[in-house]
Formats: structure tokens, C-alpha cells, sequence
């Protein structure tokens, strides 16, 4: 599947799985989840981790791994890969008529994205130190979903900008009103109209206008 069959077949998929997860509780817990019980990691031989409430060696390794995530990713969309990709995206019909195995490109880009997201749960559950099926809501995958299109498909930053400001404007609007789903769906909305390339593109618009501007 691609376009919108695509995201409607992942979110039916993440349904199916947060399903069974919720039944099978002799490896997931079900709705009590599962305690990790470590509040500590070696990273390397000498340098611990400590995964408590406000601690800074978390935080400065959670950022060193988003440092490192938006680094590799640069690289890797700047490789012959990443080209690739941009002409599939680009014309897929053309990519294959030059050759390109168009299917396996978007299996191994799935697998990438797969990994980084396999980061990003390690490093929640440890920060936690407790994982619940409640990670596995639909919802959770469709506020994915939501940081790409307000930060702007096929940029880097914009989506880490959206999820920021997405975090942060959800505890918001749950403090001053029980409808925030249905104002997050009216922003994106919004955003999709007026402002397709979201804020990733507006951000690379606005610095190229003043490279431009310069004498």
C-alpha cells in the first residue's frame, strides 16, 4: 500500500496489536504492564546512567541519543539510499523504470524507521521503569502521525519541533478542556490548508528568504 492506504493499514495494524497485547498478560501484564525494576546502565566501562526521577545523567543521554538519531538520519538521507528514496518519492514509476527495487526500498526504509522507534521505546522504558499497553494505543500512533504533518514530511527537524510543541500543548489544552483531541484535529487541519509543508518547510523557507536577502 502507499498514501493514505498506507497510514489507514498501520493504524488497523496497531489496533490488532494493542488487541492482542491486552489479552495476552503472560508477557505483557495487560493492563498492570510490566515493572522493569533498573534504575541503572552501564554504557560504558566506568560511565553509569541513572535512570531516576530528574536525573540529569538521563537526560544528557536521552539527548546525546536524539543528537545522534538526527545526525544519522542527515547521513543517511544525504547516501545513495537516501537519493534513492527522494526519487521514489519523487516518481516512483520512474525509479522503477531506472531500475531501483522500489518494494525492498520501502521495506528496508520501514526497518530503519523501525529502529529508531525501537531507541526511542528503550529509552522510555527505562526512563519509567515501567511499560504499559497503554503504548500501544491507537491514539499514541496517530499523535505520530500528527507531529509529521505539522512538522512537515520530508524535512528533519520540523517533526522534533512539532512533537515538542505537541507535548507540550497537550498537557496544555488537558488542563483547560476535555475536547484537546478535537483541538489538535482542528490545528492540523489548519496546518494541512494553510500550510502544507508544515513547519519544517516554513522554517527552511524563512532561512532561505534570508540567505537570499543577504547582500
Amino acid at each position: 500500500t502507499s498514501g493514505p492506504g498506507f497510514i489507514i493499514m498501520t493504524v488497523i495494524f496497531a489496533h490488532a496489536v494493542e488487541s492482542v497485547a491486552n489479552v495476552w498478560t503472560s508477557l505483557t501484564g495487560g493492563e498492570n504492564g510490566i515493572v522493569l525494576g533498573v534504575s541503572r546502565v552501564s554504557l560504558l566501562p566506568g560511565v553509569d546512567v541513572h535512570f531516576t526521577a530528574g536525573s540529569r545523567s538521563a537526560y544528557y543521554a536521552v539527548a546525546a541519543c536524539l543528537g545522534l538519531a538526527l545526525w544519522a538520519s542527515r547521513r543517511l538521507v544525504a547516501s545513495p539510499f537516501g537519493l534513492a528514496l527522494r526519487g521514489i518519492k519523487g516518481n516512483e514509476l520512474r525509479a522503477s523504470a531506472l531500475g531501483y527495487r522500489v518494494g525492498r526500498y520501502k521495506i528496508l526504509v520501514n526497518v530503519v524507521a523501525g529502529a529508531f522507534a525501537a531507541v526511542a521505546g528503550i529509552l522510555y522504558a527505562l526512563s519509567q521503569g515501567f511499560v504499559s499497553v497503554d503504548l500501544l494505543r491507537v491514539l499514541l500512533y496517530i499523535e505520530v502521525i500528527v507531529w509529521t504533518i505539522l512538522g512537515g514530511p520530508g524535512t528533519l527537524l520540523g517533526p522534533v519541533l512539532a512533537a515538542v510543541l505537541m507535548s507540550l500543548g497537550i498537557e496544555y489544552l488537558r488542563a483547560v478542556t476535555h475536547q484537546y483531541v478535537f483541538a489538535i484535529g482542528a490545528i492540523t487541519l489548519l496546518v494541512v490548508l494553510f500550510l502544507p509543508q508544515g513547519l519544517g518547510g516554513l522554517i527552511e523557507r524563512l532561512l532561505g528568504r534570508s540567505v537570499e536577502a543577504r547582500p
